[in-house]
């Protein structure tokens, strides 16, 4: 596992697409935290932004063979979070 700490988020990319399921637990990994302490920041509850970082690496490894990464993994991953976080507040709101 350690040769995966070493590759690039745009190499991590291209295994998630195609299937790899180490390269996922690498971008995890190293995601996770950084995505569920925007999302606490963001919505003051620890609880609904764990479960918001969850359903993104649901729907990363559940759609990894059609997502188009645009810019790189981090911004990709970021973007989606911070939407998340908006539709989740449209949705109390309402």
């Amino acid at each position: 596992m350690a040769a995966y700490q070493n590759l690039s988020e745009e190499e991590l990319s291209v295994l998630l697409q195609n299937g790899d399921k180490q390269a996922f637990t690498e971008i995890y990994d190293r995601f996770f935290k950084v995505l569920f302490l925007h999302a606490v920041k963001r919505l003051r509850d620890e609880d609904e932004a764990r479960d918001l970082v969850q359903e993104l690496f649901s729907l990363l490894w559940l759609k990894r063979e059609s997502i188009i990464i645009k810019t790189n993994l981090s911004n990709y991953l970021y973007t989606s979070i911070r939407n998340g976080v908006f539709n989740f507040i449209a949705k109390q709101k309402v």
